[in-house]
């Protein structure tokens, strides 16, 4: 099995057990299960979609100047911690780009919780 599909079923678990905590917390309010179901999967949406998007910016290099400038100020203002590492910001960009994991898996759980959640929330809206 490859790592893309390994890590699409461990985000489709997450936005399950996501699911599961949102209908375990609101089991007790008198609401249809097409409804509850339609809560816990659209919140499992939010979630992995919204992580998996800031995931995507990071990879795009958008926090890393900030980053940067973080990490100079503190090798700065404390010294103990050593010198900096000889780079300008380019490089560290680069360095940084290197080990980041692509965010599509997790993106793509989220657009599937998202479908599930859009089909439940028509079965609802059907039931009632």
């Amino acid at each position: 099995m490859s790592e893309r599909i390994k890590n699409l079923i461990i985000f489709l678990v997450l936005g399950l057990v996501i699911a599961a905590i949102v209908i375990a917390v609101n089991w007790k309010l008198e609401q249809p299960v097409a409804q509850r179901l339609c809560d816990g999967t659209f919140v499992a949406s939010v979630l992995l979609l919204g992580m998996g998007g800031l995931k995507y910016v990071r990879n795009q290099g958008f926090f890393d100047v900030a980053s940067y400038g973080i990490s100079y100020t503190i090798h700065t203002v404390i010294p103990s911690m050593g010198p900096m590492q000889d780079e300008d910001l380019f490089s560290y960009k680069e360095r940084k780009k290197e080990g980041r994991k692509p965010a599509r898996d997790m993106i793509l759980a989220g657009c599937a919780y998202l479908v599930l959640s859009g089909i439940l929330f028509v079965i609802y809206q059907l039931t009632i």
